[in-house]
């Protein structure tokens, strides 16, 4: 590059950054940037659902059916007829469910991918007080895998109450 071309070049940029408004000088200087999406909101995968009645007293293997989808966006696919979601996309997935129970009473649920147990959880203890559980796992899925919420065992009485009691999802 020449002389006469590095100068034109220098002129235009210093153009270019005079056309940034105060505000947007303040903001790049602060540090404060505004992150754009770089994939496609079809990417997007993500539900949410939340238990709306009491079970009583799940049997053994009972399939936890989260019945009150608060978001179930782009290609995400969670059943609340079976508590079961499949999926639509392969990739790296989320998973977080929570289970609440009252005092002295107890349940040990597993997250299960396709009949195989990926996580487990225990909810309750003997304590007297009403307390939930949560776990949380990552997991690489293909299409067609379907996950879901499995009673393990629980103690006799031990129900499962609602609107503590949840179950999300969300690729990365």
């Amino acid at each position: 590059m020449n002389q006469l071309q590095l100068k034109r070049t220098n002129q235009s940029m210093a153009h270019q950054a005079s056309s940034i408004s105060s505000d947007e000088k303040r903001r790049i200087q602060s540090g404060h940037h505004r992150i754009t999406r770089v994939s496609p909101k079809e990417d997007v995968v993500a539900f949410h659902a939340i238990l709306a009645h009491q079970i009583s007293d799940p049997s053994n293997n009972h399939v936890v059916k989260y019945n009150h989808v608060i978001t179930n966006a782009g290609g995400a696919h969670y059943n609340s007829d079976t508590g079961i979601f499949t999926c639509t996309q392969t990739g790296v997935y989320v998973f977080s469910w929570s289970i609440f129970v009252e005092g002295h009473h107890f349940i040990f649920t597993d997250l299960v991918r396709n009949n195989a147990v990926i996580g487990s959880a225990q909810t309750g203890q003997d304590t007297g007080f009403s307390i939930a559980g949560s776990a949380t796992v990552t997991v690489h899925l293909e299409v067609g895998d379907v996950v879901w919420v499995l009673v393990n065992r629980h103690g006799s009485g031990s129900d499962i109450q609602p609107y503590l009691s949840m179950f999300t999802g969300f690729r990365l």
